[in-house]
């Protein structure tokens, strides 16, 4: 009986098991569909984000409307559907890839059945959006023709081939196509149906051979080229063939199309409508999104919405002191649509792919080093952040220490790895302390007295015309050891350096124990035969800026011909010795370089040996100290968008700068970075973006994220294009990009300074009643000097005389709210080339400066016997007690590079300290 139930239990159980499965079933297949005749661009999506378009198409008459979980949306009658052209240009190889966005700004163009629709990108991928309605039902072509050099214009079939006026009869744009697609307005994703290509019969011709391939004879990666095959500069005779690109239509490079055309059999449909939404006007999560044709529903799907970028953690904390041996650890995550895609880049080299990052550093120079996080989600949501990380000698681990009055005391050391740790007892010393100011050449002898005794919390110290100390005289008369440790507590504001030193009594300089970056822990051993005096040695905290009290800056600016001819190479040389010499004057503070360092490209085999002139010239200022950056120019990388960084980074990477006191750090080995130094008690952030990178998502999020960190400095851009002669941007650069989504949204940028057309200007901004000022600055063609100054040599370059530049540099003096620019060379004497355009004076809405210096906790102690030794295992916490009668103990934690000694820890247990004392020394403050 009992068993004849269970069966019964048995199949009841199953009969609804498979009634409620198949319900569930049919619920999900109903609340996902769409109605035979429509289609819809979200139709494969899972998630969106942003300010998304829907576009649905349907049957004659339709009237759309849109429902997001109810709520409806009307089309938007502004708004036209497109059919999007995607394609791949080059192979990564300079010379193969599309020129239209390069200096030398070939007039590659885009037609669509025969009517002109503008420039062909030089990056595809962005897609070239062609309106639907210009499109016909049946077969469209959408050709790609070549364009000429130097604004000559697209290529003139109606021309002799290789024969005419100006550019006709020269070199074209020769680059690589592959990956043709086109994009449907309903997100459809569709090759094409067939290629025509056309090319000349001969040279001199007017003649065409057009041949017509159906169905289209490329695989989906296979490429071919386009253009007129020959080199730069070259007539048909210098023509070079390319045999590592065969395939169905040409026999290499000398038999190419000068023109193409794409294939797109299109119906359009009989109705369709585009909708608008705003995904950020709704909660993240999941959303039910219907289409009405009238009153009737034709597709429905639930969707994810994520407005929500992913997030990276990690046991990094940003510009953190640590030792080789140390073990990143990184985590993405997204809660609302998932990971799609992660990445994480050490000074631009992929170090793991994976979610979770587990990386052991080692082998790194000392010094700064940057880290990129790179993640998106499914709703194509990324971010890029950046961490900068200090590489020492001596890294102190992060470590947690406490003790009670009954004598037990405990340590816990953060991290993936095991620690030998010694206790020791240890005396404190005592110590006489005071804070000031420090204006660049001796201590204040003002001084304010301050105790860190309890209940004292912190005592802070701000100014805006000098630099905050705090001072601890520390007794070491009774001491009979060797040495004294010191432990000390504070921080400053966002992304500044605070150093801690102490006074030789030998030189009478100050030298540097430890230095950390915002809120640090700093932990030092001072030797007391070399640094104590009178029984006392002298210990300071200060904030450490990077200044020798000048008030001027000076610009260099296109230098590229100093490397090409050998007569000039004297006056590369020159103008950095000048500048060494001035910067030992105090006359001068800082060095800048916007771009072109050398004039070949990469793939050049001259490139090594003008790079070997640029380092020489540069290395007679930065070998003795003179604070200086620069950044890349199309010369010294070729022309955007295959720009090759691999000589760039060997001589002026980030190796040559991460130990300099004023680098910041930098992105992808130094293709871009930032300085800081002070100019006429100006806190200054330079800010460095390369040529051809300057405008990508990921410089663009770092170059914000830096600006951000150092909102209290007043931030100068340099990037090589930006202006034209004529003032207005140069088409070819990324100068919108920069100033909208860089310059606009940080209101602590002044001013932005550019090279690379030859010329002189300043332009004024205002952006929300603030000024903001674009300088360019090239000198390249200059010639003042007679013809007889450069033994009748008139330095060709191509077609183009008189590439000498004369050595011309700028000045720019920093006098209260106001800059006074002056253009000279040290070469020849000469000034202002280009008359008053290039000596003037500009006002600038310069923030005060604000420097802080607040100190926690100082400490000097003296090391005693050892009472205990144990393991600490990958973040356990150690727990002992001492039967002892000594005040405080000090831990020895030995790491891969030497033994740390800890801050003491006191078996008296503090009084609350919750009071800080403020030193404003400055009113302006």
């Amino acid at each position: 009986m009992d068993q004849l139930k269970k069966i019964k239990s048995l199949l009841w159980f199953a009969f609804y098991f498979f009634v409620a499965t198949s319900l569930i079933a049919s619920l999900a297949a109903a609340s996902s569909f769409t109605a035979e005749g429509y289609n819809c661009n979200l139709a494969e999506k899972a998630s969106i984000s942003g300010v998304f378009k829907v576009y649905v198409s349907g049957k004659a008459d339709d009237n759309f409307t849109l429902k997001v979980d109810g709520q409806t949306v009307y089309p938007d009658e502004k708004s036209k559907p497109e059919i999007l052209f995607f394609y791949k240009g080059g192979d990564g190889l300079d010379g193969r890839d599309i020129k239209t966005d390069s200096a030398s700004n070939a007039a590659n163009k885009v037609i669509l059945n025969g009517k002109l629709i503008g420039r062909l990108p030089s990056d595809g991928s962005i897609g070239v959006g062609l309106r639907a309605s210009k499109f016909k039902d049946g077969e469209n072509t959408v050709a790609v023709l070549i364009g000429g050099f130097y604004g000559d214009g697209v290529y003139n079939e109606r021309k002799p081939h290789g024969q005419g006026t100006g550019n006709q009869g020269k070199t074209k744009d020769d680059f690589l196509l592959s990956n043709i697609r086109f994009v449907l307005p309903d997100g459809r994703v569709v090759t094409p149906d067939g290629f025509v290509s056309y090319k000349a019969k001969a040279v001199g011709s007017t003649e065409k051979v057009v041949t017509r391939y159906e169905p289209y004879p490329f695989k989906k990666d296979e490429m071919f080229w386009v253009g007129d095959g020959w080199g730069s500069y070259d007539t048909w005779a210098g023509n070079t063939t390319d045999q590592t690109i065969i395939n169905s239509v040409d026999k290499g490079r000398f038999d190419i199309p000068y023109k193409v055309e794409f294939l797109l059999n299109y119906q359009r449909p009989d109705s369709e409508a585009i909708f608008v939404l705003d995904t950020s006007t709704f909660k993240d999560g999941l959303h039910t999104m219907e289409i009405f044709a009238s009153d009737t529903c034709v597709w429905r799907k639930e969707l994810i919405i994520d407005n929500s970028l992913p997030i990276v953690t990690t046991n990094l904390v940003n510009q953190q002191n640590v030792e080789n041996g140390f073990i990143l650890e990184a985590t993405f995550t997204d809660e609302v649509s998932g990971i799609k895609t992660h990445l994480t880049r050490l000074e631009g080299k992929e170090i793991s792919n994976d979610k979770k990052v587990r990386y052991q550093l080692t082998d790194l120079e000392p010094g700064v080093h940057s880290l990129i996080f790179e993640a998106s989600d499914n709703a194509d949501n990324t971010i890029y952040q950046s961490l900068y990380l200090n590489i020492i000698e001596k890294a102190a681990p992060i470590y947690k220490m406490s003790a009670s009055n009954d004598g037990s005391f405990s340590l816990m050391v953060e991290g993936n790895e095991s620690y030998e740790v010694a206790f020791y007892e240890a005396d404190l010393l005592e110590y006489a302390s005071y804070s000031g100011i420090f204006d660049g050449f001796c201590l204040s002898k003002s001084k304010q007295a301050f105790s860190l005794a309890d209940p004292v919390f912190a005592v802070t110290t701000r100014t805006t015309s000098t630099m905050p100390y705090h001072a601890f005289d520390v007794d070491v008369n009774n001491v009979n050891a060797e040495k004294v440790n010191l432990s000390y507590q504070g921080s400053t504001l966002e992304g500044e350096r605070i150093a801690l030193k102490v006074f030789n009594p030998q030189t009478s300089n100050w030298d540097t124990l430890a230095t950390g970056i915002g809120k640090v822990n700093l932990l030092a051993e001072v030797d007391l035969e070399n640094y104590a005096q009178n029984g006392i040695i002298r210990v300071i905290a200060i904030t450490d800026y990077v200044t020798n009290g000048s008030n001027t800056l000076l610009w260099v600016t296109d230098p590229q011909y100093y490397t090409e001819f050998q007569d000039l190479n004297e006056f590369y040389y020159k103008i950095y010795q000048y500048a060494a010499s001035e910067y030992l004057k105090g006359n001068v503070g800082y060095l800048i370089n916007t771009g072109d360092l050398v004039n070949n490209s990469p793939s050049s085999p001259l490139a090594k040996h003008q790079w070997e002139i640029a380092n020489k010239a540069l290395n007679y200022a930065e070998s003795i100290g003179v604070p200086s950056g620069v950044v890349t120019g199309n010369h010294d990388t070729g022309n955007f968008p295959s720009v090759d960084y691999s000589l760039f980074g060997e001589y002026f990477g980030a190796d040559r700068y991460r130990n300099k006191p004023y680098y910041g750090g930098g992105l992808n080995n130094n293709a871009c970075h930032y300085d800081l130094v002070t100019i006429d008690n100006n806190d200054l952030l330079v800010l460095y973006l390369g040529y051809g990178v300057e405008g990508t998502p990921e410089t663009i999020a770092w170059a914000n994220q830096i600006l951000q960190c150092y909102r209290h400095r007043n931030a100068i851009i340099c990037t090589h294009q930006y202006l034209s002669a004529s003032g207005i941007y140069d088409q070819n650069s990324r100068a919108k990009e920069i100033f909208n989504e860089i310059v606009v949204p940080n209101e602590n940028v002044k001013m932005l300074l550019c090279g690379h057309n030859n010329g002189s200007d300043k332009v004024k901004r205002e952006i929300g009643g603030r000024l903001f000022y674009e300088i360019l600055s090239d000198y390249q063609f200059v010639q003042l000097k007679p013809l007889s100054y450069y033994n009748n040599n008139k330095h060709y370059q191509g077609s183009i005389p008189y590439c000498n530049g004369e050595g011309y540099i700028r000045s720019m003096t920093f006098e209260g709210d106001r800059i006074k620019t002056k253009t000279f060379s040290p070469v020849t004497g000469g000034k202002n080339p280009f008359g008053n355009r290039d000596e003037f004076e500009i006002i600038v809405d310069f923030k005060a400066p604000k420097r802080q210096l607040t100190t926690y906790d100082f400490n000097a102690t003296v090391i005693g016997n050892e009472i205990d030794r144990a393991i600490i295992n990958e973040g356990k916490t150690y727990q002992s007690k001492y039967p002892g009668s000594a005040k405080v103990l000090v831990a020895a934690i030995s790491t891969v590079s030497g033994v740390v000694i800890t801050e003491p820890i006191y078996f008296t247990i503090p009084k609350t300290k919750d009071i800080e004392t403020v030193f404003t020394l400055d009113s302006k403050f």
